[in-house]
């Protein structure tokens, strides 16, 4: 059997004839093969079943009465364009042949009457040729697949460089923040000294467009950093102050590309004063302004106790180690 030469799947097989003991003959011969063998006795009723079918060799008479089979065969590429398409004729005029051989799309031409072993072999070949077109097809896909998934991949990939890239650039201004108000306090300074270094600090390293310190029960209650002039928005300020003093926690606002955040500055759960500031930036941004503004917060709270009671030097930097390490505590 042809299945013994090449191990070939079991595949479909459409006849169409109008004769009924031609399609008899070929379903015969055809079945030896183990193929499901389906038959047709006119171009239309053909078409009704590869629409409904998955066929992989179509064998057509040329002659019947309605609808050709080279019209048939052309036809049927619609529905099934990637199957095999042989056609039986029963004259060798070399011109109908390659004429239906252009518009149907034909692979190949036998005559009438045929020779059993030629037209299985046919048969056989096709289907392997058929076979192989399939399994091209398949590794095709899988290749596509596998690009789409690389692509997806390197997608994610380089949105997670873009993600660490923004959060190593907000930890090293946060970093560069905590290293100023370091080594500021590395000297004695007034508590006013401290407040515009503070305010100094905070407007640049999170380029704000202004920033205040509201302070707790002293005087004067309110700095305001002097290198931006834009004034913030009063009824805000207080709503913010509000809740900074309510909750001992960082808060913001956000309005379109705008925001407004106010953090407290905290010793031993004492709220010494709080911090707020305006700027420009979408959310993301400003959530990420809020805890390089908290970790700053906690610095200067440290800051400005010993601007008030005199420093420690052998003691505030481990204060304000201590104090850095609460800053996600603190993230509203």
């Amino acid at each position: 059997m042809m299945r013994d030469q090449d191990p070939i799947q079991r595949r479909t097989i459409l006849c169409v004839d109008d004769d009924d003991e031609i399609l008899r003959e070929l379903r015969q011969l055809l079945s030896q093969d183990g193929h499901d063998v389906l038959l047709a006795t006119s171009g239309p009723q053909g078409l009704e079943i590869l629409a409904k079918h998955d066929v992989a060799l179509i064998i057509s008479n040329q002659t019947m009465p309605g609808m050709v089979g080279s019209r048939f065969l052309e036809e049927s590429r619609e529905v099934a364009p990637d199957a095999i398409r042989i056609m039986l004729t029963g004259h060798t005029d070399s011109d109908t042949a390659i004429q239906a051989i252009n518009e149907g799309g034909i692979h190949r031409y036998l005559t009438k009457p045929w020779d059993d072993r030629q037209l299985r072999m046919t048969v056989f070949e096709h289907l392997r040729t058929h076979a192989a077109q399939e399994r091209t097809r398949d590794l095709l896909a899988q290749l596509q697949e596998k690009n789409q998934q690389l692509e997806r991949f390197n997608a994610d990939l380089e949105m997670l460089v873009v993600e660490r890239s923004k959060e190593l650039f907000y930890r090293v201004r946060e970093l560069e923040g905590r290293d100023r108000l370091a080594r500021f306090m590395m000297t004695v300074h007034s508590l006013e000294e401290t407040l515009d270094h503070l305010l100094s600090v905070v407007g640049e390293t999170l380029e704000a467009q202004a920033v205040e310190i509201h302070l707790t029960d002293a005087d004067p209650s309110r700095v305001t950093w002097p290198v931006h002039a834009v004034p913030l928005d009063s009824s805000v300020t207080t709503s913010l102050l509000d809740k900074a003093r309510a909750q001992g926690k960082s808060v913001l606002t956000h309005m379109e590309d705008a925001y407004m955040c106010a953090a407290p500055i905290l010793r031993d759960e004492e709220i010494l004063a709080v911090i707020i500031l305006s700027g420009s930036g979408n959310v993301d941004h400003a959530h990420e302004e809020v805890k390089i503004l908290a970790g700053l917060a906690l610095a200067a709270a440290v800051a400005i106790h010993e601007a008030r009671e005199g420093y420690d030097v052998g003691g505030w930097r481990d204060a304000l180690d201590d104090a850095l390490s609460r800053v996600d505590d603190l993230i509203d």
